[in-house]
């Protein structure tokens, strides 16, 4: 889920430089325009190669692709509510005695993962100071067990997610690589954070 999220902001980034470099060059025109009409640079875009065409035109759906894929990962099913805008909805629900809004779910959701992840990456810090074998593999047998317990076994069991055998392999092997990279980037940031606290 980390590598997926980062992954995406990263995409959408781009994709946002982009428009706004398009958009300017545009917005400009009408002022960098020569005795032609044309603007300077406007023959080099006409004589493009044969080449370059068809990568353009073989990878111009890419990023349309990459943002389904997440968003396919993001849910389990057609219609179906991510795991962790469930948890919101039902605490939404129990604690605070109201529905949640359909347009504060996605925000609710991300708060919900977002507030899971920092909490076991505080329980890693402490769970390695009384039992350092948790650091093993530099964090991550910490990320495999994470998703083995949580993803694999608890969401399932609350009933927030299908059976793990009613899943697909493409799904596992998501969460699986996703849990790795976060158990290995809690090690990473705890041994700075030991040592800056051990200064104090």
């Amino acid at each position: 889920m980390v590598a997926g999220l980062g992954a995406t902001a990263v995409m959408t980034l781009v994709q946002a430089g982009l428009q706004r470099m398009t958009g300017a060059g545009d917005s400009a025109g009408s002022s960098d325009r020569s005795e032609t009409g044309e603007r300077p640079g406007a023959h080099l875009r006409r004589e493009s190669h044969p080449a370059a065409d068809e990568y353009a035109r073989a990878h111009e759906d890419v990023p349309r692709r990459f943002d389904r894929d997440q968003n396919e990962r993001s849910t389990h099913e057609e219609g179906e509510e991510s795991s962790t805008v469930k948890l919101a909805s039902i605490v939404s629900e129990r604690v605070f005695r109201r529905e949640l809004p359909e347009t504060a779910k996605p925000a609710a959701g991300n708060l919900v993962h977002y507030g899971f992840g920092t909490t076991m990456g505080g329980a890693y810090g402490a769970l390695a100071e009384v039992l350092p074998a948790v650091t093993a593999g530099q964090g991550l047998l910490y990320g495999v067990g994470l998703m083995l317990l949580a993803d694999e076994a608890a969401v399932p069991a609350m009933g927030l997610s299908r059976s793990p055998r009613r899943r697909p392999a493409s799904t596992h092997a998501y969460s699986l690589v996703s849990h790795v990279v976060y158990g290995l980037t809690c090690e990473m940031l705890r041994r700075p954070l030991r040592a800056l606290l051990g200064r104090s």
